[in-house]
């Protein structure tokens, strides 16, 4: 009985590490991929809380951890608008860099925008899905002054009108080699331990 709870607990623990978290609201995921920095985004915003602060209509993939500041998305021209909201609350920076425009970006325009606001696609529809990915060529995290960690921003009251963006920083993604031999270090660490009480 102990070796076969020791073995079920391998497995489990193993199995939790291949299950996804939980996700609410939107999510921007900051990493470095090789010799760039891609950040990601995705979710549905609820912005029935919120108060409008006009649109803008200009703007790019941009990122400055102490304004603060992340944008993801195409480029904003032809027309297109970034609506903007006031009255979330959250961490003032998430890092010590300054201003800096993304190499290239597509998708939603969306995320947070100039000093801590919310900003969306001019005529977005409140809890529609977003979806946008941006790279900043040639640099690292550290190099965008920006600090590892999970910084949550928020609004509404709980119930129907909260909701949530949140930037992930960091960490770095493994190279495809680093990976295969960390999964490789992992199996056989579960076998020897099975071998080990099984004697």
């Amino acid at each position: 009985m102990f070796r076969l709870s020791h073995y079920v607990f391998g497995l489990a623990l193993v199995g939790g590490l291949c299950v996804p978290a939980a996700k609410a609201g939107a999510i921007i995921d900051f990493v470095q991929s090789g010799s760039n920095v891609v950040a990601t985004g995705s979710g549905t915003l609820n912005t029935a809380a919120l108060t409008s602060f006009g649109l803008v209509t200009n703007g790019t993939g941009s990122v400055n951890a102490t304004y603060p500041e992340a944008m993801l998305g195409a480029p904003v021209a032809n027309g297109d608008s970034i609506q903007t909201y006031i009255s979330i609350a959250g961490p003032s920076t998430f890092g010590t860099g300054g201003f800096f425009m993304a190499s290239s970006g597509s998708g939603s325009v969306f995320g947070l925008y100039a000093g801590g606001q919310l900003g969306v696609p001019g005529g977005y529809v409140s809890g529609s899905t977003v979806s946008s990915s941006d790279t900043w060529t040639g640099t690292t995290l550290a190099g965008l002054g920006l600090t590892p960690g999970s910084y949550v921003y928020s609004w509404g009251t709980p119930g129907a009108t909260y909701d949530t963006l949140t930037i992930n920083v960091g960490p770095a993604t493994p190279e495809p080699g680093s990976l295969s031999l960390l999964i490789l270090g992992g199996a056989g660490l579960l076998a020897r331990r099975k071998l080990r009480h099984t004697r």
